[in-house]
């Protein structure tokens, strides 16, 4: 499959990443969030989506999403938001994780 941000339509998607070793969910999307979010930072995806109902998604292929950044720069400002957010989400996930087990 081509690299693409896929938007959902329905249904949910679990963030996972590996921390330490162990498996660790970190924070569920649902409509109309977006996975795929390393197609925007060309940066390799440290995490997984697995979805944890039916998922219906929209993707829009790379140059698209390129060509759209191009022209609304905003957008660019938005989907970094989003990832720093994300980044976020899992430092306080690992950090929980962490204490939980002692370390």
């Amino acid at each position: 499959m081509a690299p693409s941000l896929r938007f959902i339509i329905d249904g949910r998607v679990m963030l996972t990443a590996t921390t330490e070793g162990r498996s660790l969910d970190y924070h569920a999307l649902s409509a109309p969030e977006a996975v795929g979010l390393g197609v925007y930072t060309q940066q390799p995806e440290n995490d997984t989506a697995r979805a944890t109902s039916v998922v219906t998604t929209f993707s829009v292929p790379r140059d698209l999403v390129e060509e759209l950044i191009s022209d609304h720069p905003r957008l660019a400002v938005e989907l970094g938001r989003v990832t720093d957010n994300r980044r976020e989400l899992l430092a306080t996930a690992q950090e929980k994780a962490r204490q939980a087990i002692g370390g």
